[in-house]
């Protein structure tokens, strides 16, 4: 295939630059009647601007209308599918009649030629589409005052997927986003907005823990919360060394739940750390377990050397039912990849993280376990976020609840 400007072109064709049509003049496309010079062929174009000198003589039969096309195409029954441009207008020029129909050759400049039939399976390219869309949008939301009109303008864009390609990218939403929140008080458009958003994909790559905690208690004020958020997110973050909002997000959820996507995820940033891992090192590591994952991101915790990472990972474990690891558990892990001296500094690290030693697979304490039961009953009314506080306990528990203790 060939690319040019946003379409892509088969190789039974020649390159073709459509935006450069004044000056090469280009034949065979059918095009909407507001274009003034695509449906002109090679001769018609000439004559109408009287400026190619007659240098040779280029012998081809021209194709400028549908008649013309079908007689074109009857010979051939592998052509019978063509798409042509027309595909992409609302209707035909039916304003000019080709010129050269049933001539045999015509007088071109030879320098001027891209020796080219026929133009089809003509198919715009993503990112031409992308890039113009994006535009647009962006100019729309500049510019114009009601700011309101142009969100619920594109949440009816939204609709056809054609046009979630514009919240894909990031730097898109960093710009939309915003302006949602500074003017959209509507739950319900932005239960509309999640649902047309790539919202996972955005709480882990992209958001800020302020525009996060926005959406998540308008939707579940809406008792909207447990459809907007996947089960295992708070992982994925974390995976994905994007563990910035995981206080967020353990305002509205009890606990993280396991998967194995969250785990290849963690999985993969630690073979990027260590780069010189070798691939019988990490056999054992390709059956998920929880286990495994939460000492691997005890590990990407520590090589990240942040105040942050460690707060964030004593929050993960204030809010998990499972026992703490213990250092057999963190040699058997890494025992293949890292020497004793490493592994000991991991496990050091995770017993700060969660304040004492784990000698053994104990239970955790009871008071834990009431914690994690009065969670979950308020996280399956989707009143975790609010609901502590309206349960009348004195501020410690509150906080033990909340997770700060």
């Amino acid at each position: 295939m060939q690319f040019i400007d946003g379409m892509q072109f088969d190789d039974r064709t020649k390159l073709l630059k459509l935006n450069d049509a004044k000056t090469i003049a280009k034949y065979s496309f059918h095009c909407h009647k507001s274009v003034t010079y695509l449906d002109l062929s090679l001769q018609e174009y000439s004559v109408y601007n009287k400026r190619f000198p007659n240098e040779r003589k280029f012998y081809h039969k021209y194709v400028c209308t549908d008649q013309g096309l079908q007689k074109y195409l009857r010979p051939s029954k592998e052509y019978e599918k063509t798409i042509l441009l027309q595909n992409f207008h609302l209707d035909i020029s039916k304003e000019r009649e080709p010129a050269t129909g049933e001539v045999e050759y015509s007088t071109v400049n030879q320098n001027r030629i891209y020796d080219c039939e026929i133009v089809y399976n003509v198919i715009p390219e993503t990112y031409f589409y992308e890039s113009h869309l994006t535009e647009y949008i962006k100019n729309a939301l500049e510019k114009n005052t009601e700011k309101l009109s142009i969100i619920k303008l594109c949440l009816k864009l939204l609709k056809n997927k054609d046009f979630h390609v514009f919240f894909i990218k990031p730097g898109n939403k960093r710009s939309f986003i915003p302006l949602i929140i500074k003017y959209c008080s509507d739950f319900e458009l932005l239960v509309n907005v999640l649902k047309v958003l790539s919202f996972d994909i955005w709480i882990i790559y992209d958001s800020e823990p302020d525009q996060l905690d926005f959406f998540l208690y308008r939707v579940h004020a809406l008792k909207e919360g447990r459809k907007a958020l996947e089960k295992d997110i708070i992982y994925m973050g974390f995976a994905n060394s994007m563990s910035k909002n995981v206080e967020i997000l353990l305002k509205y959820q009890n606990f993280p739940k396991f998967s194995c996507r969250s785990y290849q995820y963690a999985l993969r940033n630690l073979i990027n750390e260590r780069d010189d891992l070798e691939s019988a090192e990490l056999m054992h590591l390709v059956k998920p377990t929880e286990d495994k994952f939460q000492a691997i991101l005890a590990f990407l915790a520590f090589k990240e050397k942040s105040e942050a990472a460690f707060q964030n990972l004593r929050l993960l474990w204030r809010s998990l039912p499972m026992c703490f690891i213990t250092l057999n558990e963190f040699e058997y892990t890494f025992g293949p990849m890292f020497d004793p001296r490493e592994i000991k500094e991991i496990y050091d690290f995770y017993t700060d993280v969660i304040e004492q030693h784990a000698p053994s697979c104990l239970p955790r304490k009871l008071k834990h376990y009431c914690r994690l039961k009065i969670r979950t009953l308020l996280y399956e009314q989707e009143h975790l976020h609010d609901g502590i506080d309206e349960l009348g306990l004195p501020l410690d528990l509150q906080l033990y609840l909340k997770l700060k203790n």
